[in-house]
């Protein structure tokens, strides 16, 4: 994960769903997304992708990004 000490934690980048799939302009927003940080200094580059999103994290991958980590979410039942 990127140090607490860094000034850009997050960037959310996202398409609609009919830009997504097909169009092979997915790489693109992310080397273009990766370079502009670059230029502000950023030295690692973490994608958020939900496990079951195998589209994304095919796509991921192919850029050359690994899972680091997982996540969960947590919400109290209603009425809990």
């Amino acid at each position: 994960m990127p140090p607490a000490s860094s000034p850009w934690r997050t960037a959310r980048i996202a398409a609609s769903s009919t830009w997504r799939r097909g169009r092979k302009s997915g790489a693109g927003i992310i080397r273009a997304a990766a370079q502009w940080a670059r230029g502000l200094g950023a030295e690692t580059l973490y994608a958020q992708v939900a496990s079951g999103n195998r589209a994304s994290r095919a796509l991921q991958e192919s850029l050359g990004l690994r899972e680091a980590y997982r996540y969960s979410y947590y919400a109290k039942p209603p009425g809990g």
